[in-house]
């Protein structure tokens, strides 16, 4: 039933609440649901770690061309203080 619910009810998930009350409790979490946290979670990692890489790969580009030190390179790239350490490492 949760499958059959699942499937048909997907479009509608304002319907779930309403198929609730009708059958006669909470209807309980839908997979797709867990699935679309899931994906909202894996888009803001991949996200974060695209803009990682870029600024990594800036700073690497500004130490190679401009002949700057790393720090340097943060600074010009105006990279948070907090943020530095994490970049010394990756580079």
């Amino acid at each position: 039933m949760r499958k059959v619910a699942d499937y048909e009810l997907s479009p509608y998930f304002d319907l779930r609440e309403e198929v609730g009350a009708v059958m006669g409790g909470k209807v309980l979490p839908l997979p797709s649901d867990a699935l679309r946290e899931a994906r909202a979670e894996g888009m803001q990692q991949g996200i974060e770690q695209g803009i990682e890489q870029s600024v990594e790969q800036s700073i690497r580009n500004l130490m190679e061309t401009m002949q700057w030190t790393a720090e340097q390179a943060m600074q010009a790239l105006k990279v948070p203080d907090e943020e530095w350490e994490k970049y010394l490492k990756m580079l």
